[in-house]
């Protein structure tokens, strides 16, 4: 059998503004593909929609359950915020600039986009580092931060690396908040939070979930163990 896995959308992708040409030369690519294909995976509804075809399944993504020994005391148990992973254009980090720049509390971030985080004392910026180490740091962190444009497609991995440790989750959005996949994601876990692009709303949310306890959720669903039962029954 032949199956393709689309982690995005690769014709219309909504982030990119491609040309009609590029696009076009895109959408004559993705329908000879799918059509020599047994199945289609996709990630979530929203982008198996832009797929347009009823070969399309849908098996979300998950946690990597195979990295397992993380006993290890980190450098940022102390720190309160933390964020990974890459951030996009359509997100306008000038807003959470400002109010980190003005705060007191320890925020650190991994990945290619830190040079767009502006570097005070209580910033600590850094590239990509080994996942196993990565993790340790989500970890000992107290609230993990996802930065989001508001595309209803985006179900990034990183929330799964967050959701993994049942920590406590701030969603800031250009879009509404509570909607698209992530939404989709995460509306059943109590200890996921929203807000959308303002230094106010995002001082307000964070003050408030410093003050929540962690409520005890299973988060063995948001593993790849889990939605690894699904590519099996397609099989």
């Amino acid at each position: 059998k032949i199956i393709l896995d689309f982690r995005d959308p690769f014709y219309n992708n909504p982030r990119f503004n491609f040309s009609k040409i590029k696009n076009l030369i895109k959408l004559y690519f993705q329908k000879k593909f799918i059509k020599s294909a047994d199945f289609v995976i996709s990630v979530n509804s929203y982008c198996g929609n832009l797929l347009n075809s009823e070969k399309v399944k849908i098996i979300e993504n998950g946690f990597d359950d195979s990295v397992n020994n993380l006993l290890t005391e980190s450098s940022l148990k102390n720190d309160v915020l933390i964020s990974v992973g890459k951030v996009y254009d359509d997100f306008n980090l000038n807003t959470f600039n400002s109010f980190v720049k003005n705060s007191e509390f320890k925020f650190s971030y991994y990945g290619e986009s830190h040079s767009k985080i502006i570097s005070c004392n209580n910033v600590f910026l850094s590239n990509s580092i080994p996942y196993d180490i990565l993790l340790e740091k989500i970890l000992y962190s107290e609230i993990c931060i996802l930065f989001t444009g508001g595309k209803p497609f985006e179900s990034t991995t990183k929330i799964f690396d967050y959701l993994r440790f049942n920590k406590k989750i701030l969603i800031v959005t250009e879009g509404d908040i509570k909607t698209g996949a992530l939404f989709d994601i995460t509306k059943n876990n109590p200890n996921v939070y929203w807000s959308i692009n303002s230094k106010f709303q995002i001082e307000l949310m964070i003050n408030k979930i410093i003050s929540n306890r962690v409520i005890d959720f299973d988060t063995s669903i948001y593993s790849r163990k889990y939605t690894y039962n699904k590519l099996v029954e397609i099989l």
